[in-house]
């Protein structure tokens, strides 16, 4: 983290630059912001199971999934999240939380 000494005395207008990546991980759903971007992954049946890209400045609902038309984007901000993961130590279940295969998770 950075010290917000200089946010909280006024000297400072933002702790971290607009572009500087922001990682998070929730019951295995993950996801990742930048700037006016940001990717997310969530499992089935609730998501895809596969990373999706939105601009947030143009489509705040999250409507339009634009990792096919913009790739290298997607793949410099998957890359981002997989070293977000390894600095903070995520560690990702091994089985869906959700739909098939996660009642075999609840103990009974």
């Amino acid at each position: 983290g950075r010290s917000m000494v200089s946010l909280l005395a006024g000297g400072d207008e933002q702790l971290y630059p607009s572009d500087h990546p922001f990682g998070f991980e929730l019951f295995g759903m993950q996801g990742l912001r930048q700037g006016d971007w940001k990717i997310s992954t969530i499992n089935k049946p609730f998501g895809t199971a596969r990373w999706q890209l939105f601009n947030l400045a143009e489509d705040p609902g999250e409507i339009h999934d634009l990792a096919a038309r913009e790739p290298q984007r997607l793949a410099a901000m998957v890359e981002a999240w997989q070293q977000y993961a390894q600095r903070s130590g995520i560690i990702l279940p091994d089985k869906p939380l959700f739909g098939a295969g996660a009642e075999k998770m609840v103990p009974r």
